[in-house]
């Protein structure tokens, strides 16, 4: 197996949508292998803003979620929530992935059956090990969802699409809701309550504040501590994860919006354009202008 290498990234679904590789479907994203797969950055850290179900075909590997490692295989399902950290540990030469990724608001939207703390039993065991019959239905939802949107000359493929992929996610938490209970799961330490709260905090201000003490203050901790948490738990410093989400943020601005790099500027609270074009740069190489049109 292959070790990956230790950075950061962030998996944004505006981010990921606007690369229009694999098929797009109106806050839904999902991995269609007849073209050119979309790139997952899974080899390094990553934050996610949505949902991600991903579902090994074959190979092996190993994967964090927060601070838990899991072993990962065929005919295996991985559901990953909003704001949870991802990273790929080891894989196998023949690892296969497909994958959906869905944003916050396609979900809220549906009215899907969940019993008791069924959110919470995902998230205890987010790896769930599939026999072959429930994996092949799976594949055959994704499948279908790929066929039917491919249809590009029926007027309502996007409809159809879209009520197919909710029923995907009602299959998978179905899945979920008949597996065996997770028992004596241990305790969230301190150390992993703080990155939560600093990613919490930063998904929320994340447009308007970019200063560590910002941050520090809403937690009521000193900086040096905070930084020190942040740093010994998911490898990077705090600073380097607001930088990161703010930079992905500009780039869902550029890609997928009408808005001028003033109104950009503006929206996130930059002080004036010029201070937030050298930021852009600075972080990335390019200015607004020349990202956008790349």
């Amino acid at each position: 197996m292959e070790t990956s290498q230790s950075t950061y990234s962030i998996i944004s679904f505006n981010e990921l949508s606007g690369q229009k590789r694999s098929l797009v479907i109106e806050n839904f994203i999902i991995s269609d292998r007849r073209t050119a797969d979309l790139q997952l950055e899974l080899n390094q850290p990553c934050i996610l803003e949505g949902m991600a179900f991903i579902i090994c075909l074959q190979g092996k590997g190993k994967i964090k979620l927060d601070p838990k490692e899991w072993e990962i295989e065929k005919n295996m399902v991985i559901s990953v929530f909003h704001g949870k950290t991802i990273e790929f540990l080891e894989r196998s030469y023949d690892l296969s992935i497909e994958f959906v990724i869905t944003s916050l608001d396609f979900i809220s939207d549906l009215r899907i059956p969940l019993q008791g703390n069924m959110i919470s039993q995902i998230g205890q065991m987010p790896c769930l090990k599939l026999k072959k019959e429930q994996m092949d239905i799976l594949m055959e939802f994704h499948i279908f969802i790929t066929r039917h949107y491919n249809r590009t000359n029926h007027q309502y493929r996007v409809q159809i699409s879209k009520n197919l992929l909710a029923s995907f996610l009602i299959e998978i938490i179905s899945l979920y809701q008949s597996a065996t209970p997770v028992i004596n799961i241990p305790p969230i330490g301190r150390k992993e309550e703080i990155m939560k709260s600093f990613f919490s905090l930063l998904k929320k201000y994340h447009k308007t504040e970019r200063s560590l003490a910002f941050y520090t203050d809403k937690m009521c901790m000193t900086a040096q501590y905070m930084a020190k948490v942040i740093k010994e738990v998911t490898q990077k410093g705090a600073t380097e994860w607001i930088n990161g989400i703010t930079i992905i943020t500009i780039k869902a601005y550029l890609k997928t919006s009408n808005l001028t790099v003033s109104q950009i500027s503006e929206e996130l609270n930059f002080p004036n354009p010029s201070f937030f074009g050298r930021y852009f740069k600075k972080h990335t190489g390019l200015t607004p202008m020349q990202y956008r049109e790349s």
